[in-house]
């Protein structure tokens, strides 16, 4: 029994000695990264750091916010030189130092320096559920509004391009900046090669046009045709070689004239945000968003639809694109 003590009291001794021996080395490690770390040598202070933490695990408290430091300002400088290592040291900074949020922005950087854009929304937008500071919030979030806004014009320009209003399709990718840049250039190459030119475009996003005088009465006089319900007042706003999905130009004024001018009363058309793109000098193409709306004065159906029962106001509205030439003087709409 008095052998075993013996023992046992030799492997503590040795324990405790070998103890003081590893703290002694992460204690000099410790110093050598404070060394590196007022100097601003990032790299070396973070071996420092890890150092100290192998020889001495419970050491980290007292060392945590420089450790942290040095590896995110490392991080940040291998930023465009080595993305790969500055991804790992990131990386382990979120499963390492979880409440030090400030680590996302950095990686939604690092990925939006690498275009990939989808990642770096998606690690910005934790940066902004996370942090719970200011800085580079509004830089964030001007990024994640800007990226999705190409999306959706990368989006409707395809679309444009598949239904061939090559114009307004230039327009989308015209104002594409970031995601999709490079295909955004080589679509408006080819709408420049169909079209022969360089659409010029015109935006009023204020409403119905004010200072665009050399067509805005076109609108102004559709709107006013409508309104009074005057299918004389429309008939020589359109051309007579017009054509579109519900026929030519008889069908189109016979839409208006005997389905809203017959069955509603208080007819109110209204339209906003008018952009034109310029085709050539006498042809151009229109839209704007617009809002169409009457009271039923019709036969009762309801009961195929409700909205067709006496007294009942109809709307719609929606997005409004034609094309409109110049003859003798006189915009008119071909289709």
């Amino acid at each position: 029994m008095k052998k075993i003590n013996i023992i046992l009291l030799i492997i503590l001794t040795f324990v405790m000695i070998s103890g003081i021996n590893l703290r002694k080395q992460a204690l000099e490690h410790k110093i050598k990264a404070e060394e590196y770390f007022q100097n601003s040598d990032w790299e070396n202070a973070v071996k420092e750091y890890r150092n100290v933490v192998s020889y001495s695990p419970e050491m980290d408290n007292g060392i945590a916010v420089h450790f942290k430091k040095s590896q995110l300002e490392w991080a940040k400088k291998l930023i465009g030189k080595d993305n790969k290592k500055a991804y790992e040291l990131l990386k382990d900074l979120v499963y390492t130092r979880p409440n030090y949020t400030i680590v996302f922005y950095y990686l939604g950087l690092l990925n939006e320096r690498s275009k990939s854009y989808d990642d770096a929304q998606k690690y910005y937008e934790q940066f902004l559920e996370k942090d719970k500071g200011k800085e580079f919030h509004k830089e964030a979030k001007d990024k994640i509004t800007s990226w999705k806004k190409d999306k959706e014009a990368y989006k409707n320009g395809v679309q444009f391009m598949a239904n061939g209003d090559f114009a307004l399709a230039y327009d989308e990718f015209n104002n594409i900046k970031t995601i999709n840049k490079s295909k955004a250039k080589s679509f408006l190459e080819k709408i420049t090669a169909i079209l022969g030119n360089t659409p010029e475009i015109i935006k009023d996003n204020k409403g119905p046009m004010q200072n665009i005088t050399n067509y805005s009465l076109l609108l102004k006089n559709l709107q006013n045709a409508i309104n009074k319900k005057d299918a004389a007042l429309l008939k020589p706003l359109i051309a007579d070689n017009f054509i579109s999905i519900i026929g030519n130009k008889d069908n189109f004024i016979d839409y208006y004239k005997n389905f809203w001018f017959e069955l509603f009363t208080d007819i109110h058309f209204d339209y906003q945000n008018v952009t034109s793109i310029k085709i050539s000098d006498s042809k151009l193409q229109i839209s704007f968003d617009y809002t169409l709306k009457g009271i039923y004065n019709g036969k009762d159906m309801s009961i195929y639809n409700e909205i067709y029962k006496f007294g009942t106001e109809n709307s719609i509205q929606g997005e409004m694109l034609f094309y409109i030439e110049k003859k003798d003087g006189k915009w008119q709409i071909v289709n």
